[in-house]
């Protein structure tokens, strides 16, 4: 990260961890994430079901789509690959769900545990090119300590879970 701006972003969400609840500080990073830039309309969780469909969970911004399937869109797309994906222009991207027409860049980043993607954070964008390179990677390095905060608390899905 050359950026001090991106730098002080994950030392922010670093401090933001320090608690013993987890949901609160995933709650807080997400506005955090939001707040970061001007541009930024969403910043969210999609949790996966076993059928590998995607559920909306925590996150700031608009109301969104509260289901996505197993390989659709940037989201099940991210999570199909297990990896992370930085979509310049989403009107581009094959299959892109737009839960919010005045989204036009994103960038998706999968938290895994034990090689499984339990969730997805998404982070929408204003701007087309709006996520730049060092923000992409002040953003992977926050989804890391979110997916560790998801570890440290593993009943924190199942308690958000409607399909327990």
């Amino acid at each position: 990260m050359n950026n001090t701006r991106d730098t002080l972003l994950v030392a922010q969400a670093q401090a933001l961890c320090d608690t013993p609840h987890s949901l609160s500080a995933i709650c807080n990073i997400l506005a955090l994430i939001y707040w970061s830039a001007d541009s930024i309309n969403w910043a969210g969780l999609y949790f996966t079901d076993p059928d590998g469909s995607l559920y909306l969970g925590p996150f700031v911004g608009k109301p969104a789509c509260m289901e996505i399937a197993a390989g659709t869109g940037v989201v099940g797309t991210c999570a199909s690959r297990k990896e992370p994906l930085l979509v310049p222009d989403v009107h581009a991207f094959p299959g892109h769900i737009a839960c919010d027409s005045e989204s036009r860049s994103e960038a998706v980043f999968p938290l895994m545990q034990d090689e499984t993607v339990i969730a997805v954070l998404d982070i929408d964008c204003l701007e087309t090119d709006g996520i730049t390179p060092d923000q992409f990677r002040s953003f992977q390095t926050i989804a890391g300590l979110i997916a560790d905060l998801l570890a440290k608390e593993g009943n924190l899905r199942s308690g958000i879970s409607s399909a327990d």
